[in-house]
């Protein structure tokens, strides 16, 4: 097999994405939804076609909004019959899900793989307290933010 695999055994099929905007009342969760049910259509397909989830960096707690659904809540929300599924920071970034989701389909795991990636960072901050991977308002950097902070590598774009 060469290494070319992934780009002759995949396609990406559909796009979704959710309203946009601060304090917008919704949970994450149901922006998720819509985004997806909006890929799913787009492609062409039904929720019961969707066998595979991807997500990157997976369901994390903290910073609040920066990744508040996971792979599982989705699946549940959606009712989805899933052969496999990815979720987790491990990935090199955001087109980990990807890259993952590409891995699963050229090697026959799933047939057809919903990824996603849920942000609510505005909407998590309040009047004391900022929704950021600087630690959220907190005086302590905790987490895999304490290993980026000190270098100033807050995001993907200055790595």
């Amino acid at each position: 097999m060469s290494m070319n695999f992934l780009e002759k055994n995949c396609a990406i099929s559909g796009i979704g994405q959710s309203e946009v905007g601060r304090k917008l009342g919704r949970s994450g969760l149901s922006l998720t939804v819509d985004a997806a049910l909006e890929a799913i259509y787009d492609a062409g397909l039904t929720p019961d076609d969707i066998d595979g989830v991807a997500t990157w960096p997976g369901l994390m707690e903290s910073p609040p909004g920066m990744s508040p659904v996971g792979v599982f809540e989705l699946k549940e929300a959606l009712r989805l019959k899933l052969n496999w599924f990815c979720g987790g920071g491990e990935s090199p970034g955001q087109y980990g899900s990807i890259v993952n989701a590409c891995a699963a389909v050229a090697s026959g795991l799933a047939n057809h793989v919903l990824c996603f990636r849920t942000l609510t960072e505005s909407s998590s901050q309040t009047k004391t307290q900022r929704a950021s991977v600087m630690g959220s308002g907190s005086d302590r950097v905790s987490g895999q933010a304490s290993w980026l902070v000190p270098f100033k590598a807050f995001s993907a774009s200055n790595w």
